[in-house]
């Protein structure tokens, strides 16, 4: 939709850390960073610091950048957007490498898919903390109807 060659995606996990980058097949393909280094820094962290998008076409001469990583794929442009949920970051989608400047169109696509990405990530955190719930009201119930078995073969 926004004409990008490279994707990524992140989200924060419970522990408050953000995990589970989704690079689109091309990245997995061609980016090869050193495998030590799993922070994000530069354009990335603005977004995540600042909580607003980013939209870069010239990365290496912006003040916030520092560059790439050994093995990383070259960065042309860049835009970001944050997941944001009430107010709350929740994730954050990144594209680059589109043929000529990203523009106000490719801002507000990335914003709207932003904010259905936000929507995803909380549906996935519910779903799990209703998936917790019932497996622990399972294991009550069979505690229960485990001690109600015991006491009824006493009385027999």
């Amino acid at each position: 939709m926004t004409g990008s060659r490279y994707c990524m995606a992140g989200f924060f996990e419970s522990d408050g850390n953000l995990r589970n980058y989704f690079p689109s097949e091309e990245v997995g393909e061609e980016c090869h960073p050193d495998a030590e280094s799993t922070e994000m820094g530069g354009l990335w962290n603005l977004v995540l610091r600042k909580r607003e998008p980013v939209l870069v076409n010239d990365p290496s001469s912006h003040p916030e950048s520092t560059g790439v990583p050994e093995g990383h794929i070259e960065i042309k442009n860049f835009l970001a957007c944050p997941a944001l949920l009430n107010d709350e970051l929740v994730g954050i989608l990144a594209v680059s490498g589109k043929d000529g400047d990203y523009d106000e169109r490719d801002l507000e696509v990335m914003e709207r898919l932003a904010d259905i990405y936000a929507i995803a990530i909380h549906r996935k955190i519910e779903e799990d903390r209703v998936r917790a719930s019932e497996e622990k009201n399972r294991a009550l119930v069979q505690k229960f109807l485990k001690i109600v078995t015991e006491v009824l073969e006493e009385i027999k």
